[in-house]
């Protein structure tokens, strides 16, 4: 039997996650919440972690991402503003929601508390996963986040936010964890989620399903690895590279599964079909697909139509209503080795997975690769590969959050700020408002007037706009 996502895109960011209250592992309303109730199973509640993540991944947050790092542009209401960073508390605040609440680290403290006392060691590997998953994007997206005091005892005293470094610690650590989870054959009673798991379907009997989750979350340290490159140096390049080595292979990607028909639809295409106009291309990421020395591929058309009022999201590709959007794949996999190579001074192998990722996903979506660029690939070397590999990256992960991280990291594109932003300084925001909720009820929590002072977290300190 297939299992589809039964999730819905609306227009603004505050309804698209379902509301919480303050301290949310902890407060007493948590563990009543009528959308997690306590008798829901391991499956129920993984299904809802799936639909929240997917909207996560796919919904308001990566095309605000999207905007602000110049691949689409504002063209209509609040997005016009959004893409001049005028975003509040008020409308960041369902996606710091969705972290902790239902969908989030109370269903999947559940689930793992489930799965360790039935001895089911797979169910407890892609619970992890999804944790580190879950909680690694916060730590992106706001630095210091509340995790380690974070408990389902029922307290009600406010946590405060651990750093940003000690998050992506312990994030590492889970999927350490995770993965012996996934690979001890030894467990009492597994039996995994099957069908329920709506990326892999992982059973204990599906040796195959179980090294997929295996390579997905040896991606997923080596994504965090590269956020942590500007705080602890060359280093988390050499650990990127050992656990990208034992990554994601071609068709392993995560994706999330969209049926097509009303409620499993791709959420850009509910968008799209919603609020058309508030969205567009944007032209200078249509200047960098048109340059020869970029793309010139083909992949201007697969992303966008040239409609009359501009660049429109290609209704027969990534717009499509059954389009299963990539969010951890192969390409950023061998491009994550491209780099850390590249920053390790061995540029054959940077060259040889820079290839790899560009030819696969040119095959993967019937495009025919551009001989010239290639062949300017293998002319550069050192920085100037280095500025291909991010500019390649930048073009495959279209509309993927870990875009949005690679900037911060590099500065790659060039991107000059929108003029007159609210909160980037002269800057594009390196991280958005903590939720209002938590803001005003939790007094550990930095105030809107403290972050208005410094928009980029601890792990990028660049400020490419500046």
């Amino acid at each position: 039997m297939n299992r589809y996502l039964r999730i819905a895109a609306v227009a603004a960011l505050p309804v698209v996650w379902a509301a919480g209250c303050s301290n949310f592992l902890t407060s007493g309303e948590t563990q009543n919440d009528p959308n997690a109730p306590t008798t829901a199973t391991s499956n129920q509640r993984l299904l809802a972690v799936s639909a929240n993540m997917a909207i996560e991944q796919t919904g308001d947050l990566p095309r605000i991402e999207s905007m602000w790092m110049q691949q689409m542009l504002g063209a209509d209401r609040q997005y016009s503003a959004y893409y001049g960073y005028d975003i509040t508390a008020e409308e960041t605040d369902p996606a710091w929601v969705s972290v902790y609440t239902s969908g989030g680290l109370i269903d999947l403290r559940a689930i793992e508390a489930t799965s360790r006392a039935s001895g089911d060691s797979l169910y407890l590997g892609i619970a992890q996963v999804w944790e580190a998953f879950d909680i690694g994007t916060a730590a992106d997206i706001w630095g210091d986040v509340p995790y380690s005091g974070l408990t389902l005892d029922g307290s009600t005293s406010p946590v405060g936010p651990d750093a940003q470094q000690s998050v992506f610690d312990a994030v590492e650590a889970l999927l350490s964890d995770a993965i012996t989870n996934l690979n001890n054959g030894q467990c009492n009673s597994c039996a995994g989620p099957a069908t329920f798991d709506l990326v892999y379907g992982a059973k204990a009997s599906s040796g195959s399903s179980i090294a997929k989750w295996v390579q997905a979350a040896h991606t997923l340290k080596a994504r965090y690895y590269l956020h942590q490159v500007e705080t602890k140096g060359s280093s988390m390049y050499t650990a990127a590279l050992a656990e990208a080595n034992l990554g994601i292979a071609a068709g392993n990607d995560f994706k999330f599964k969209m049926a097509g028909t009303p409620g499993e639809q791709n959420l850009w295409y509910q968008f799209m079909q919603q609020r058309d106009s508030y969205i567009r291309g944007n032209p200078n990421f249509a200047a960098i697909l048109s340059d020869p020395t970029k793309a010139n591929d083909g992949r201007l058309a697969y992303y966008f139509t040239n409609g009359s009022d501009g660049y429109v999201i290609n209704a027969g590709t990534v717009g499509a209503a059954n389009y299963a959007w990539p969010i951890i794949t192969y390409n950023e996999n061998q491009l994550i080795i491209a780099e850390a190579s590249n920053q390790l001074d061995d540029d054959a192998t940077a060259l040889t997975a820079l290839i790899n990722a560009y030819n696969y996903f040119m095959a993967q979506r019937g495009l025919t690769p551009n001989a010239a660029l290639i062949a300017k690939w293998t002319a550069d070397a050192g920085s100037a590969l280095f500025t291909d590999i991010m500019t390649e990256k930048y073009i495959e992960l279209f509309g993927n959050l870990e875009v949005w991280n690679d900037y911060k990291r590099t500065c790659i594109p060039v991107l000059t700020p929108v003029a007159g932003g609210p909160i980037g300084g002269g800057d594009i925001p390196g991280r958005f408002y903590y939720g209002v909720t938590e803001n005003s009820t939790n007094p550990l929590i930095p105030t809107v007037a403290a972050q208005a002072g410094n928009m980029w977290n601890a792990n990028d300190p660049g400020h490419c706009g500046s």
